[in-house]
Order: structure tokens, then sequence, then C-alpha cells
């Protein structure tokens, strides 16, 4: 199967990711946490995101794109953490991140198991 939805949901992800560097060194402060919050929000949903981006398919396929979509979205949601923490390694806001991504996947995974 084909998973032009994970692809086309790495392209959103590059255009935003973009769009907030343009907005930080403008000094668009508002339009860089309206950025942010798409990212950040797009990284911990990127499973139902990448879902909601393809056709029907069947459930065993959907579960597949969320499945490979958790590889995309967990070395995502480490940096995001990282970003949070003021670009330093701090536990508590990659831990802020990582835990929702994984939760959001794993409900997903479970949803489509039944």
């Amino acid at each position: 199967m084909k998973h032009n939805s994970i692809i086309l949901n790495i392209g959103i992800f590059g255009i935003l990711f973009v769009g907030h560097i343009f907005a930080a060194a403008v000094d668009a402060d508002v339009l860089f946490r309206i950025i942010a919050t798409f990212i950040t929000f797009q990284i911990i949903l990127f499973g139902s995101f990448s879902i909601s981006l393809g056709q029907y398919a069947p459930r065993v396929h959907r579960r597949q794109t969320n499945r490979l979509s958790f590889i995309v979205a967990l070395p995502l949601s480490i940096g995001l953490g990282w970003a949070y923490g003021g670009m330093e390694w701090q536990l508590l806001p990659v831990a802020a991140v990582v835990i929702p991504t994984l939760a959001s996947h794993l409900s997903v995974d479970a949803l489509l198991r039944r």
C-alpha cells in the first residue's frame, strides 16, 4: 500500500516549519506562536492527520499508516520537546510532547485493532 498521505503530512510539516522560521526572522511573534501551535498538534496527532489526509482505506491499512506515522512523529516530538526546553535537553519538556504523541498513536492503534 502506498502511504502518500504520510508524505503529504511531512510536506505540510515542512511548510509550517519554514513558516515558523520566517515568522521568527521577521519578529512576527503572534504568527510564530500560531504556527508553533499548529506544529505541536500536527506532531502529536501525526498518525490521525495522515489517516485523514488519505483516501478511505480498510482498517488494517489505516492502522499501518498510523504505525508508520509514529516512526516519523517520534523524532519530531523529541525535537519539539528540545525546542520547548529552550533548545536544551530537559526531561520535562521532552516528556510533555513525547508522552502525548505516544498516547495519541497508541489510542488510534487500539481503536483500529477492534
